[in-house]
């Protein structure tokens, strides 16, 4: 039980390694939204949810339910992990389980040949812990910037910083291919005056790319 939690939070380490970047880069973007500090550490401990906060953040002001809506949209796929797991495995803490379902949580989950909940439950705590990390870095970070007055540029800043991030993620040329024709719908889009349901179009589209790369994959 104690051996594959701890051999589960070892394994966590791997995924920290991509989650504390981009959890700082949203604790800068949440403050630079005009978040408090604790408004920010709250979204990254409450809901845990990646991408789906920086979306979040981006559209509440403007409207709360399309937010929550294209938020929810975007996570949609974890139904789908946890009706896998628990059709496969006999998952007593399922709450806890649920709350901590990330991608990776799941893809290094459903790899074992045995599922171990208790390894689970180490991943899930090295991810989450990494996650509210990253974010109370990038938050502090933003005081600091605040302390020196230091902000000229630092938005075009975390647009880098984000481009770097995702670059990391793209590993063949499918993945280059989802990148840029995100970025092309979500420019004309913005050009067609139609910013505020830009993400809500590009979600959908981007869904239909990948159904069918993923069936030309399989011809």
């Amino acid at each position: 039980m104690m051996h594959s939690y701890v051999r589960g939070l070892r394994d966590s380490l791997i995924v920290a390694i991509g989650y504390v970047p981009v959890a700082i880069v949203f604790g800068m973007t949440a403050r630079l939204f005009g978040f408090s500090s604790l408004e920010a550490f709250l979204t990254s401990a409450l809901i845990f949810a990646g991408m789906s906060q920086f979306i979040l953040i981006s559209l509440v002001n403007t409207s709360f339910i399309y937010a929550i809506l294209l938020a929810s949209l975007v996570n949609l796929r974890h139904i789908i992990y946890g009706c896998v797991l628990a059709e496969r495995f006999n998952i007593k803490r399922k709450f806890l389980i649920a709350f901590g379902l990330t991608d990776e949580v799941f893809v290094l989950s459903i790899s074992k040949d045995v599922f171990d909940e208790y390894y689970s439950m180490g991943l899930i705590t090295g991810s989450y812990a990494s996650w509210i990390l990253g974010t109370l870095a990038g938050v502090l970070f933003m005081r600091a910037f605040r302390m020196l007055g230091v902000f000229q540029g630092l938005e075009f800043a975390l647009v880098a910083l984000f481009i770097a991030i995702l670059v990391l993620y793209v590993e063949n040329l499918n993945d280059l291919l989802i990148a840029l024709y995100s970025i092309i719908i979500t420019i004309v889009l913005s050009f067609l005056g139609l910013r505020q349901v830009a993400p809500l179009i590009v979600v959908i589209a981007v869904l239909l790319i990948c159904m069918v790369f993923e069936r030309g994959d399989r011809k």
